[in-house]
């Protein structure tokens, strides 16, 4: 509608009359305070209309409402000023009731959503402290176990050496107490003590870990979309070379989706063309015609409004004719106004920001047709290198899928493998208890109970740095890590009976010494702080504490670092 710096309404379409629920009859040409006769909640609408008037200034955008109770509405209003220079305005509204309740809804439902989601993400860091406090609770049971496991080892020795010095008090003889009940130093006859004699020899630790031999390489191929296997063209198990035909799919889900992206690329390049051209645009010329068009219609009225004016002056035409005359041009006053913010509002939808969103959609829509091409493009499964096809080898516990002709895959889901059979690996899994011991690079033996008498030799290549909490592999319950074996050379003779998938032991050489001072461990007692043996002294016939420094435990025994030299003799309990 329009209304007049004086508040008096000259313009009031019927679109207008059918959301304030009033005639168009009773409104032109009366005050704009008797639009609403009856009822309230009115003021912030006229309130609106007579700032825009006062203040000179539009209105760009206010929602504002109307009614009370069940009737109470919202509107969307915008003014901006009429040209004729009488300070009048032009007001444009829209109902919006539905839309305002729709987002009270949407609002609504966001702070339920963000309620819920606090007392989930509060469960959640519940949970995580509850499973921290297990964690703790079970690394001190198992240190728990570990110490009361070296608390019954001290307590055999302690209980050896004390049964072989005659349950001395202290543990320990002196230097000079005798092996003889009689005090002579000398042993009785028949009491020669068991001895054991030192020697160098080859000592080993090794960690066994149980896995499966897989490729030494793999290439996993993926199904580029979703379809049906139309053509197969290998067989598991015999070699292919690179850039042979495995597969060929079709779809007809991936045609639809190539026809939708081509037309969402048409149509957002025709917006950003329209944009880029968008002041000499179809849509810019009729709005300009529509202005000039009310312009020539105004002078027009004009025009005649004066003509009239003349014959009424003298008396000729009746005041009706030329009331009803200056009606008109108001009217197309209104007209023009209405097609000068029409020109203004189709002039701003071609802004720079305008333009850059249209901008990013073209890009959008390039790049969502690219990625349709090269799923099509895809349809021909070819092998990106030479090898041996396989059933997938994955992290995950997939079964392989059926790629037989007719078949159906999913995209993203791994078809085949593809793996190098010159060299092998082992995956398998070393509990937290013994991956302490286990590096890269460690030599590696590997057997398995299929190929008895062929031994394999590879090597650590990769240790995992996350536990597998309660995983496969872990002894009673501890977490394990993930190890990978290399074995770079497979001879000959073993390719006849080594397959791929087979169950495979390997032993990790974690320490070797090719010439080791080693005794049981029974031998050994407390001196103090430190170890000691009891050597044997052939001229006095007698045994003496001396100190050593322990190495590794072995399984022959414990190794002896220093204190010991070959052809010792040590007293055994």
């Amino acid at each position: 509608m329009a209304v007049t710096r004086q508040g008096i309404v000259v313009g009031f379409n019927p679109m207008a009359a059918d959301i304030l629920g009033v005639e168009t009859e009773d409104v032109l040409d009366g005050p704009l305070f008797g639009l609403f006769a009856e009822g309230g909640g009115n003021d912030a609408f006229i309130d609106t209309i007579t700032e825009a008037i006062q203040d000179d200034k539009p209105v760009i955008d206010r929602i504002v409402g109307i009614g009370t109770g069940e009737g109470a509405r919202s509107l969307r209003v915008k003014t901006s000023r009429l040209r004729d220079g009488g300070g009048g305005i032009v007001v444009v509204f829209q109902d919006i009731t539905e839309i305002e309740a729709l987002r009270h809804r949407d609002r609504e439902m966001a702070e339920s959503l963000k309620v819920q989601h606090g007392e989930l993400q509060q469960a959640y860091l519940d949970l995580d402290r509850k499973s921290q406090e297990l964690e703790q609770t079970g690394k001190r049971l198992q240190l728990v176990r570990l110490g009361a496991t070296g608390f019954v080892l001290l307590l055999f020795a302690g209980l050896g050496a004390f049964n072989f010095l005659g349950g001395l008090p202290d543990g320990l003889a002196p230097s000079g107490a005798s092996l003889s009940g009689d005090g002579s130093g000398a042993p009785s006859a028949g009491a020669m003590p068991d001895l054991y004699t030192v020697a160098p020899v080859p000592a080993r630790d090794v960690v066994t870990m149980s896995g499966s031999l897989v490729p030494g390489s793999v290439v996993n191929i993926s199904a580029p979309f979703s379809g049906r296997v139309d053509v197969k063209l290998f067989e598991y198990g015999v070699p292919i070379s690179e850039g042979s035909v495995l597969l060929s799919l079709s779809s007809s889900e991936q045609q639809t989706r190539l026809a939708d992206a081509r037309s969402a690329h048409i149509k957002a390049r025709r917006s950003y063309e329209d944009l880029e051209n968008w002041r000499n645009g179809a849509e810019v010329r009729e709005s300009r015609r529509r202005l000039e068009q009310a312009q020539y219609a105004l002078a027009d009225a004009q025009g005649k409004l004066e003509d009239t004016r003349r014959l009424f002056e003298r008396g000729i035409i009746p005041r009706q004719e030329l009331e009803g005359q200056e009606q008109l041009v108001r009217i197309q006053r209104d007209a023009l106004a209405s097609a000068e913010a029409a020109l203004q509002s189709t002039l701003e939808r071609g802004d720079e920001e305008s333009r850059r969103i249209a901008a990013l959609e073209l890009e959008n829509a390039r790049r969502s047709l690219e990625e349709a091409e090269n799923s099509a493009n895809n349809a021909i499964v070819v092998a990106p290198a030479s090898g041996i096809p396989f059933a997938p080898v994955t992290e995950k516990d997939e079964q392989p899928i059926d790629l037989s002709v007719g078949s159906r895959v999913e995209d993203g889901r791994t078809l085949l493998s593809i793996g190098d059979i010159e060299q092998l690996a082992v995956a398998g899994q070393i509990d937290e208890v013994d991956v302490a011991k286990v590096a890269v690079g460690q030599r590696v033996q590997v057997s398995g109970a299929a190929f008895p008498r062929v031994v394999l030799t590879g090597q650590v290549a990769a240790v995992e740095a996350q536990a597998r909490a309660g995983s496969a592999g872990g002894r009673s319950g501890l977490a394990s890590f993930r190890v990978r074996v290399t074995i770079p050379s497979v001879p000959e003779e073993a390719r006849q009976v080594v397959r791929v998938g087979m169950t495979a032991s390997a032993d990790i050489i974690v320490y070797e010494n090719p010439a080791a001072l080693v005794v049981p461990t029974s031998a050994v007692i407390a001196a103090g702080e430190g170890a000691a043996v009891r050597v044997w002294n052939d001229e006095r016939s007698d045994a003496s504490p001396t100190p050593i420094t322990l190495g590794r435990p072995l399984p022959g025994g414990i190794e002896i670092l220093s204190g010991l030299s070959p052809g010792d003799r040590v007293v055994l309990p």
